[in-house]
């Protein structure tokens, strides 16, 4: 006989027979990176609540990852630009189990291996079985086999020739991974979950423990996950229902605070630790462990910001409609957290941007539109439509003048110029509503990015349009979405239309003739970083109009922004389908 307990998820009590079914679809929107910040929190909740639950999410993940790779193997000649098909995000909602982007060979064995393991009905107008036990339908994986998967990412980077992970991929044994910087988190099969801060050296050793060799970690280990230990070179930290951080030095010297709970610390088999034995630690304790010619146990200051309850807050991902090519071309949503809380919009919620100010670079006179727009040289002012009311990526207001040193003062933009006042180069966006200042990003900017050109983007510059005491230029040297993040999305394909002249005023940018189109060769991506107004100083809740943007002039490219928007209104303990 089937279990019948219940349990709420996200506010609706859901039988066990109704969680594996909506199991295994919330699993392959993960896969398929279709999955909303909501739906992300409910799958989180069950995996937290049921060791079969997640006992099945480790073996479609596996299953998911060899297909993957099978795929890719299969096409030895794929040019590096192009990510397997099987990792793509240009989305047209899924609902399916098992996303379309697989060949249907490699459908069916995942299907077949799925049903195999946990021996469900083929059979998706019937609901599905929980696993039952007595009748070994199914014989759960040892804890130990189940190796922690990368849930979430933030600007990372690892060093270079070495192993690296991506969202959805599981650690290797004994694998060891040298994250140079960004922040990841690791779920593990019991529920522990663990963020990891670069500069680090971790290692995975087993299905409920994690090797730190140096930098510092967060842990959280929820009900269930008790005994979820973090080794060091000096000691071994075994958690017993807690919150703990962990920071190893270069020396091996280990600090070791608990937040919440309790954990115990004891000393590592390599030590010298005839004089130490195990401490228990509990809240607001923080000691440190230290070896000259033996093991030493120090006190130390606790600091609870040591502790990192979530990754920053950022941009997490986006996605957008299939091109008529082999890329994307409309931004369809983008999700951000704000307040440690994930919100997904959608581009019609987006505060959308008037173009009131444009002076562009003295060596650049091109704009991107789309390979199809039907006449060039009568585009006229729907130049700035191109930035102000589509959805595409593969348009906008590109090349911006700039500056290296950011504002201090109010930008000039007198029209027309003023004999002896030159203008000030850049662009300035008015909002179509006031944005509300709020928790995290407020403001989203997408840049079109060359796929050659440096890793984290292009620098720029966003400044106030009017200045006062309190307010200041914020630069943004590296985007939260950039080159390197899995998140970053192939571009479509694209025209680049050339001036006569450099544009230095909206009528310009409206009236001045085209000089010609080209086809741009070289493939690019949309990159993406979230804006927050209180790194220009504005208070929270206060509202903005206006900003101004200028390019930051480092090597290797300009800017080009193809989309800017503001975000709705931020209320972090009220999230409805994954939005405000």
């Amino acid at each position: 006989m089937h279990s019948t307990a219940s349990y709420p998820v996200g506010g609706i009590v859901m039988s066990k027979q109704q969680n594996y079914q909506e199991l295994y679809q919330l699993i392959g929107s993960l896969c398929n990176e279709t999955i909303t910040s909501a739906q992300h929190e409910q799958l989180q909740e069950i995996l937290s609540k049921d060791a079969a639950a997640r006992h099945i999410y480790f073996q479609y993940l596996d299953l998911h990852l060899e297909l993957g790779q099978l795929q890719t193997e299969d096409n030895p000649e794929l040019p590096n630009f192009v990510e397997p098909i099987a990792s793509k995000r240009i989305v047209e909602k899924r609902t399916s189990m098992i996303g379309n982007q697989f060949s249907w060979v490699a459908s069916l064995t995942l299907l077949a291996a799925i049903v195999v393991a946990v021996g469900i009905s083929i059979d998706n107008q019937n609901p599905m079985p929980a696993p039952v036990v007595e009748n070994k339908q199914v014989q759960p994986a040892p804890q130990e086999n189940l190796f922690p998967t990368v849930v979430q990412t933030s600007q990372i980077r690892f060093t270079e020739g070495g192993a690296t992970l991506r969202v959805g991929t599981q650690l290797e044994k004994d694998q060891q991974y040298a994250l140079v910087e960004g922040e990841l988190q690791l779920l593990f099969a019991s529920g522990a979950e663990v963020i990891m801060e670069g500069p680090a050296i971790f290692v995975a050793k087993g299905g409920e423990s994690l090797t730190v060799d140096y930098g510092a970690c967060s842990v959280y280990a929820p009900e269930g996950a008790q005994g979820f230990v973090v080794n060091t070179p000096l000691s071994k930290v075994v958690d017993l229902g807690t919150r703990f951080s962990v920071k190893v030095h270069e020396g091996g010297e280990t600090d070791v605070q608990v937040v919440e709970g309790e954990a115990v610390v004891h000393p590592a088999q390599s030590t010298n630790s005839s004089e130490v034995q195990a401490l228990q630690l509990t809240q607001g304790m923080a000691k440190r462990f230290t070896q000259v010619d033996n093991l030493a146990v120090k006190e130390i200051r606790f600091d609870q910001s040591r502790y990192a309850k979530h990754l920053p807050d950022r941009v997490v991902a986006y996605t957008a409609s299939a091109g008529k090519h082999d890329g994307c071309e409309d931004l369809t949503s983008v999700t951000v957290q704000r307040g440690g809380k994930q919100y997904e919009y959608q581009t019609e919620e987006l505060i959308g941007v008037k173009v009131t100010y444009f002076n562009g670079l003295e060596n650049t006179h091109c704009m991107t539109t789309a390979l199809n727009d039907p006449d060039p040289l009568k585009l006229g002012k729907s130049r700035l439509s191109l930035l102000e009311s589509d959805r595409s990526l593969m348009t906008g207001l590109i090349n911006p003048g700039g500056s290296e040193i950011a504002l201090t003062a109010d930008p000039v933009m007198n029209s027309p110029e003023i004999p002896g006042v030159p203008n000030t180069p850049g662009m300035a966006v008015r909002f179509q509503q006031p944005v509300v200042n709020g928790p995290g990003p407020d403001v989203v900017l997408f840049d079109l990015h060359i796929i050659v050109h440096p890793v984290y983007g292009d620098p720029f510059h966003v400044s106030p349009v009017h200045f006062r005491p309190g307010l200041q230029s914020h630069s943004i040297d590296k985007f939260q979405i950039n080159l390197s993040s899995a998140e970053a999305l192939l571009l479509d394909k694209f025209m680049l239309y050339a001036f006569k002249n450099k544009i230095q005023s909206l009528d310009q940018l409206a009236t001045l003739e085209v000089d010609g189109r080209a086809l741009h060769v070289v493939r690019a991506k949309a990159l993406a970083t979230g804006i927050d107004l209180s790194d220009l100083g504005y208070k929270e809740g206060e509202t903005v109009e206006e900003l101004f943007i200028q390019d930051g002039l480092g090597e290797g490219g300009n800017i080009d922004p193809v989309f800017i928007a503001g975000l709705p209104r931020c209320n972090p303990s009220a999230i409805k389908n994954g939005s405000e």
